[in-house]
């Protein structure tokens, strides 16, 4: 079974990269790694993203009823929040899944399901400490709150990998791009940005021989303000094919981070007028 433990930062990498010495995987390396791993592991990762397809499903038959209804605008509440939990629930369950993969653990799917229960509490507390933050950012400064983003954007993979809670696992991810900000940057944009690139080529693809099929002009089916419900579920089961990989490259990406992270130094503050030591604190220090 899975050894659900916290990822040792003493282990050898798992991703051929030199410690502090060698630059950082590119994204389009990175996005060939995911595909590579999802490919052989397909059916096991769409297996937890299927779930997305009850409240998708809920969407579609709701969308032949008054949307002005009340018991409408409840049931498309209810279906909402079902999504946000199923993909706050197999978020957690692909971090374990792709981290077991690279590590060469085997699969038990109770015990996965049984662990992942266990990390939902302290994971959520993380998300809810983050978006806090990037609202704090965003209302103080915009540029703060972009800053905050890319800080933070591994926070809750560190709260289920490395075991962080609250502020820990903040501190954390802000540490992963100490020294290298902008080469987090490209990578945690660049990544998502090409599975969205794909994402995007397929959905039209499918609008195209989708209205071609039902005799309608694609182009007037994407200049609709709302797509018809049919042509909506058939997004939404893309966009569930295409979660995993994007899952995977995130995790990918932490790990490979995590393990290019500069060695921790002892700073100590002393006091100009004292000259005693009044404070002390471990940084990363990178090297790349």
């Amino acid at each position: 079974m899975f050894s659900f433990t916290k990822a040792s930062p003493n282990k050898a990498p798992s991703l051929p990269a030199g410690r502090n010495k060698t630059p950082l995987r590119s994204p389009l390396d990175l996005v060939f790694l995911s595909l590579q791993l999802y490919r052989s592991n397909f059916w096991l990762m769409i297996g937890y993203t299927a779930w997305l397809l009850l409240p998708f499903a809920g969407y579609f038959v709701l969308s032949f009823f008054p949307e002005q209804n009340p018991i409408v605008v409840t049931l498309d509440l209810l279906c909402s929040v079902a999504e946000f939990m199923i993909t706050f629930w197999t978020g957690i369950i692909l971090i374990l899944i792709v981290n077991a993969l690279v590590e060469k653990q085997p699969f038990d799917a109770m015990g996965l399901k049984k662990y992942s229960k266990t990390l939902l509490q302290p994971t959520a507390r993380v998300l809810l400490l983050h978006i806090l933050l990037v609202l704090l950012g965003f209302i103080l400064l915009i540029i703060p709150g972009f800053i905050a983003i890319i800080w933070f954007a591994f926070a809750q993979t560190s709260a289920v990998l490395d075991g962080k809670h609250g502020m820990e696992a903040l501190k954390f991810s802000r540490s992963l791009s100490e020294g290298r900000f902008f080469s987090v940057l490209y990578r945690l944009v660049g990544g998502p940005v090409l599975i969205g690139f794909v994402y995007s080529v397929i959905v039209a693809l499918i609008i195209s021989i989708s209205g071609a099929a039902a005799g309608v002009d694609p182009v007037k089916i994407a200049a609709q303000n709302q797509l018809p419900a049919w042509l909506d579920l058939l997004q939404s089961i893309v966009e569930i094919v295409a979660i995993p990989l994007l899952a995977t490259y995130m995790t990918l990406l932490y790990k490979h981070l995590r393990e290019t992270r500069g060695p921790l130094v002892k700073q100590e503050t002393v006091s100009p007028e004292t000259g005693e030591k009044i404070a002390s604190s471990m940084t990363p220090r990178n090297e790349t």
